[in-house]
C-alpha cells in the first residue's frame, strides 16, 4: 500500500509526513531484518520523491527533520537486532 499512496503524494507534504509516521511506528515494532530492509527501501523512495517534488523550503525542512527521526528509529532497531 505504501507504493500506491506514495505515488499520489508527490506534492502533498501531509501525506508524505503521514507515510513517515507510519514507517516510524512500524519500525519501532520489529527487529526482523527483512522487515527493516523493506521499511528502509520505502524510506529511500520517499526521500527520492521529496527531492524531486517538494519546492517549499519549509516543507523540505519539515520532511528532512522527520526523515532523520525515522532513520534514527531504523538504525536503532537494526542495532538491536545485531545485538549492538
Amino acid at each position: 500500500a505504501f507504493d500506491q499512496i506514495r505515488s499520489c503524494a508527490a506534492n502533498n507534504i501531509a501525506i508524505l509526513l503521514g507515510l513517515l509516521d507510519a514507517l516510524d511506528t512500524i519500525s519501532s515494532l520489529t527487529i526482523r531484518p527483512g522487515h527493516l530492509g523493506a521499511l528502509n527501501e520505502q524510506l529511500q523512495c520517499i526521500t527520492e520523491l521529496a527531492d524531486r517534488c517538494l519546492e517549499s523550503s519549509s516543507d523540505r525542512l519539515r520532511l528532512e527533520t522527520r526523515l532523520a527521526e525515522v532513520r534514527e528509529t531504523l538504525a536503532a532497531r537494526t542495532a538491536l537486532h545485531r545485538g549492538t
